[in-house]
């Protein structure tokens, strides 16, 4: 099986865990978005946000010329978090008693509809550009991959701050409940854009998960990514669901 992965800093979970343990039978080239060769990745105006020409034409040259048995979207994936990590200077919740998760009693509560509106426009002018791009250039062999979900443990991400650096200090991490909401709303949302493309949604293996939260085991050395213990786990996952859906049909 030829599989061809594009994505941004979540890809490493995925790409490191193929050096460590390939598999037999399948081949894996990983192409890194944030690389010289796609950029710029986007293109804008005062009104909208597109992929840029040549972001768009080099995704769809790598495909066209490997024509790969299927398609890794791993883009940006980290939108979420820009939303939830850090506790903001107003004190929110999100409103969405269904999610099964404790509201805030000292926070602003926002509605889980506009909270989704809100998710939903900067994932369709970040990931699911590239998500669209890719399930054009490879119909019914793409595979749209759901970030990680959010650490629980503040102690971990106070350790290891990543690009969060010392406004951690300044401002606070926000609670892991909250954090957890936006997260399963975002990954609500890439799901929805997978299934109007005809591709597959993959979620984190339910094995690396604490409670819904990212386990132990499986984060990277930083706030927000996993590790190539997950990424092993999730593509392991990606063959599986492929192959049955492959049965199936």
């Amino acid at each position: 099986m030829q599989i061809v992965a594009f994505g941004h800093s979540h890809l490493s979970a995925l790409s490191r865990a193929w050096k460590e343990a390939p598999i037999d039978g399948v081949d894996v080239s990983f192409h890194r978005l944030n690389g010289s060769a796609f950029q710029p990745n986007f293109e804008d105006d005062r009104q909208d946000r597109r992929l840029s020409g040549a972001a768009a034409d080099k995704i769809a040259k790598i495909i066209g010329t490997a024509e790969p048995d299927l398609c890794i979207c791993a883009a940006m994936g980290n939108e979420y978090n820009a939303l939830a990590m850090l506790e903001h200077p107003r004190p929110f919740d999100v409103d969405w008693p269904e999610s099964g998760l404790p509201a805030r009693e000292d926070a602003e509560l926002i509605p889980v509809d506009l909270m989704r509106a809100t998710i939903k426009r900067r994932a369709e002018r970040g990931a699911l550009l590239f998500w669209d791009a890719i399930a054009a250039a490879a119909p019914g062999r793409a595979v749209l991959v759901a970030p990680p979900p959010p650490v629980a443990d503040e102690a971990h991400i106070r350790a290891n701050r990543g690009a969060f650096g010392e406004r951690i200090d300044r401002y606070g991490i926000a609670p892991a409940a909250t954090r957890l909401k936006i997260w399963a709303l975002y990954s609500d949302i890439l799901a929805d854009a997978a299934e109007r493309k005809g591709g597959l949604i993959v979620h984190p293996p339910a094995e690396c998960l604490d409670d819904g939260y990212l386990g132990a085991g499986y984060r990277a050395d930083d706030p927000t990514h996993a590790n190539p213990a997950y990424g092993l786990k999730l593509l392991t996952d990606i063959l599986d669901r492929t192959a049955r859906d492959r049965r199936a049909a």
